[in-house]
């Protein structure tokens, strides 16, 4: 191997298995798979198994490769690609219990051979770019643009869009609600909310009282493009509303008869 390769593609994975193969019969996998590891071993490259999941989106979405758990045994890590889905929000930014696409794709992961669990989730866009090619014509090409990390493992990303995803993500339903809450104004009324910028201690507090965990916040801020910031060099940090809801000009504190998790504003 002259040529300087670092990574081999297999897509589909399943189509260089060959016939008369049991994806269920880890000795069979294993069988197949082993002279490929050895081969990317010997060459020092990485190989890339790419398979779809299955339609039906129940149990762990390590065994969503082909149906089968065993190439997830076989492999080093397992990635997860798949779109972001948020709640479809009315008129007055509230959920409408549906699901939609953000225009986002989420990377997530797990080590398995670690056993660490669970990893980081990676947010990246696909851009469109101009580039020149060697006849010197512009031809279009997608480009990743990585935007953050996340606070959310795998196995939600897989479940996120399927059915019975709603029942699942109950909590941070919840914690929108509490968010929602703890950012309007006392003075309004839930029927026409007014909101106003709070310091991010007393939300996380109350929060914390309310049995509301830190990754279930801020996976739920982050849903409803709500923004922290300080609002003056080495002050403290405020969450502040989306520009799109109603807004209070002053700031108040955050009375404690405005938050409830267990009765939500809406």
């Amino acid at each position: 191997a002259e040529e300087d390769i670092g990574l081999v593609i297999l897509d589909p994975i399943l189509q260089f298995m060959g016939d008369g193969l049991d994806n269920n019969q880890g000795n069979q996998v294993r069988a197949r798979l082993g002279p490929l590891n050895e081969l990317a071993g010997k060459y020092d490259v990485a190989v890339l198994a790419i398979s779809h999941t299955t339609k039906k989106r129940d149990g762990s979405f390590i065994g969503a490769a082909s149906g089968s758990l065993q190439y997830a045994a076989v492999a080093r890590s397992v990635l997860l690609l798949d779109h972001e889905w948020t709640d479809e929000l009315d008129e007055d930014d509230r959920p409408t219990g549906k699901k939609e696409k953000t225009g986002r794709r989420l990377l997530a992961g797990a080590g398995i051979w670690a056993g660490d669990g669970a990893c980081k989730t990676l947010a990246f866009e696909i851009e469109e770019r101009e580039v020149t090619t060697s006849d010197g014509e512009q031809t279009p090409v997608g480009r990743v643009n990585w935007v953050e990390e996340l606070e959310v493992e795998a196995q939600e990303v897989y479940e996120a869009h399927q059915p019975g995803a709603a029942k699942r993500l109950k909590k941070i339903d919840v914690a929108k609600q509490f968010i929602m809450e703890a950012l309007r104004d006392p003075a309004s009324t839930k029927a026409k909310p007014v909101y106003r910028d709070v310091l991010a201690t007393e939300i996380e507090e109350k929060a914390n009282e309310a049995g509301i965990s830190s990754v279930t916040l801020g996976r739920a801020k982050r849903a409803l493009k709500v923004r922290s910031e300080p609002k003056e060099p080495r002050g403290p940090w405020w969450w502040l509303p989306p520009e799109s809801w109603p807004r209070k000009g002053a700031e108040l504190p955050l009375s404690d008869e405005s938050v409830s998790a267990d009765e939500p504003p809406y």
